[in-house]
């Protein structure tokens, strides 16, 4: 039997987990690689870091490096009284994260190649997981928000077993302790210069600024505003994770909508490879990502239309509300189901069944 090739372009945590899904189902997979610049410090909660374990058949010696973090405090509505709740998570560089999976990967099969020499022609599907970057102009945004990150020092007074969230004039604050008196600050603002955002919005807190410090370097920008790409999926072509679908960081669950957009996804490549017209199981993964990100977004109208400082968000709110309205309606039903991580065809029901 004809064995499929694959090129993933990106090595993130979810192309990574593709490939290593399609090379243990028989594939021929290839992940090319290029310079990047060092990625952000990242939460995973207890259910995303078990999922990771679970499909990369890996042991706790994966997080080896990460700060464990117990719960967290969320200073978000202005009437509500803060106090820590039980959240078990790690904290950790997503760029030591990917290396210990890319290390596992090349132990499992898996072939590194640099992008500047790679014949596309020679792969039967380009696997796009190259991140929010390569989405854009080519997605849906539903917001214009924007989110600075930077290692700071901590007060002694900090707690580093927590996460702490706190809902300022402007925007909102994201302070991610990893131990040492050190933690990294993020803030999500939309009319702030970037090049100021994160002390201007500092400045205003109440909370972390009594628990920071300093800025110990250059703040790194990224867009933080959900999107979500506009034909995910097409013969010989497939997007995962941010480049597919890419979550405010509100939610924390990057690391885990990543996950399973890479699950979704390898199932959807080995059904299409088996189907005389696979155009509906591009359907299929076009629908399931709409879905989430129909769910993700109607999440983020509600949490920034509680935050304290509301009034700042009302533009937001309605640019968010104005890309659902744009979103095709869902339909009744699915054409397949996911199962163990393969697709299976939902039988059409007859008119004798309605």
């Amino acid at each position: 039997m004809r064995r499929a090739r694959a090129l993933v372009l990106g090595s993130g945590v979810a192309g990574l987990t593709c490939a290593y899904l399609l090379q243990a189902r028989g594939w021929l997979v290839d992940c090319a690689t290029s310079k990047s610049t060092p990625g952000p410090m990242v939460v995973i909660s207890r259910s995303n870091a078990e999922l990771l374990l679970e499909l990369w058949r890996a042991d706790e010696s994966l997080f080896r490096h990460a700060h464990r973090l117990s719960g967290r405090v969320v200073h978000w509505e202005s009437m509500a009284t803060p106090s820590p709740s039980t959240a078990p998570a790690l904290a950790m560089p997503i760029d030591g994260l990917t290396s210990l999976l890319r290390d596992r990967a090349e132990i499992s099969g898996l072939r590194f190649v640099d992008v500047e020499k790679v014949d596309l022609a020679g792969y039967a599907w380009v696997i796009e997981a190259r991140g929010r970057k390569a989405a854009l102009g080519h997605s849906m945004a539903f917001g214009c928000r924007r989110a600075l990150a930077a290692p700071v020092s901590l007060m002694p007074c900090a707690h580093t077993d927590r996460t702490v969230m706190e809902s300022v004039p402007g925007g909102w604050l994201f302070l991610i302790p990893h131990g040492l008196g050190r933690g990294t600050l993020q803030a999500v603002f939309r009319n702030l210069p970037v090049e100021a955002g994160l002390l201007e919005l500092l400045g205003r807190s109440r909370i972390a600024s009594t628990l920071v410090e300093e800025i110990a370097d250059e703040p790194s920008a990224f867009t933080a505003m959900p999107r979500l790409a506009n034909v995910p999926c097409i013969a010989g072509s497939i997007a995962v994770g941010d480049a597919a679908l890419a979550l405010d960081p509100l939610s924390g669950n990057g690391i885990g909508s990543g996950l399973r957009s890479a699950i979704l996804a390898a199932a959807v490549l080995e059904a299409a490879e088996g189907d005389a017209v696979p155009q509906a199981c591009f359907d299929h993964y076009a629908r399931r990502l709409r879905d989430a990100m129909r769910r993700h977004v109607r999440m983020c109208i509600d949490l920034y239309g509680r935050a304290a400082h509301a009034g700042s968000w009302q533009v937001e709110i309605a640019d968010m509300a104005e890309g659902l309205g744009r979103l095709p309606s869902a339909s009744d039903s699915l054409a397949f189901t996911l199962n163990h991580g393969r697709l299976h065809r939902v039988p059409a029901m007859t008119p004798e069944a309605h």
